[in-house]
C-alpha cells in the first residue's frame, strides 16, 4: 500500500503511473503529459509507492511526445529559456531535439549581427542600436558582448543636456504665446 504524501489522485491513475515508470521505462515527463499532471506530481506518487527514482535523464529526447512538447512550445514562440524552464532541459539538449526535428531555429541574421557590431565601433549606445536595428537590447548586448566590444555609456553630461533640452522644448510647447496685439494665440 502506498504511503501517505497528500497527492490526491485515484488509486487506479497512480497504478498506471507506476506501471509507465516501472515497467516500460516512460519517462516522468511523459507519463506526466499522459495523466494530465504535473512532473511533480509523478515524482510523488512514485514516492508514495515506494519505486527507485532513475535519475538518468538520457532516455527524455528519445520520447516523441517530450520532442513534440519541446518543437509545439518552440513554434508558438517561446523563447529557450522558457522551455527550459517547462521541461527541465538544458538549452543544448533543446537546440538538439529541434535540429534533429528540421525545425528552422529563429536566429539574428549574420548582417543584423555585423550592423550591431558596426554601430557599437562608432560608439552608440545599446539603446540607440537597438532602437535602429529593431532588436531587443537584450539581444544587442549579448551580440556586442559576443563580438568582444564594450557596451558603451553615454556620458552622464551629455544625458543631463539631452534631458534639459527634452524638458524645454515640451515646455516651449505648451506655453501660451502672445500675439504682438497682447492677445493670446495657441501654438
Amino acid at each position: 500500500m502506498p504511503r501517505q504524501v497528500g497527492v490526491q489522485l485515484p488509486v487506479e491513475t497512480q497504478e498506471a503511473i507506476v506501471k509507465a515508470y516501472v515497467e516500460t521505462k516512460t519517462p516522468v515527463m511523459a507519463i506526466a503529459f499522459d495523466n494530465g499532471t504535473s512532473v511533480a506530481t509523478v515524482y510523488k506518487v512514485l514516492y508514495m509507492w515506494g519505486v527507485e527514482i532513475n535519475r538518468d535523464r538520457s532516455g527524455f529526447t528519445r520520447n516523441p511526445i517530450a520532442e513534440q512538447m519541446v518543437i509545439a512550445l518552440y513554434q508558438k514562440g517561446a523563447q529557450i529559456i522558457d522551455i527550459e524552464t517547462a521541461t527541465s532541459l538544458s538549452p543544448a539538449t533543446i537546440y538538439g531535439v529541434l535540429r534533429k526535428h528540421g525545425v528552422e531555429l529563429r536566429r539574428m541574421k549574420s548582417a543584423q549581427r555585423l550592423e550591431v557590431l558596426k554601430q557599437a565601433r562608432r560608439r552608440r549606445t545599446v539603446y540607440e542600436i537597438a532602437e535602429e536595428t529593431g532588436l531587443d537590447i537584450a539581444k544587442v548586448r549579448a551580440v556586442i558582448k559576443a563580438g568582444g566590444l564594450e557596451l558603451y555609456v553615454a556620458d552622464p553630461a551629455s544625458l543631463v543636456s539631452n534631458l534639459a533640452a527634452v524638458t524645454v522644448v515640451a515646455t516651449v510647447a505648451t506655453v501660451d504665446v502672445e500675439d504682438v496685439d497682447g492677445k493670446e494665440t495657441l501654438p
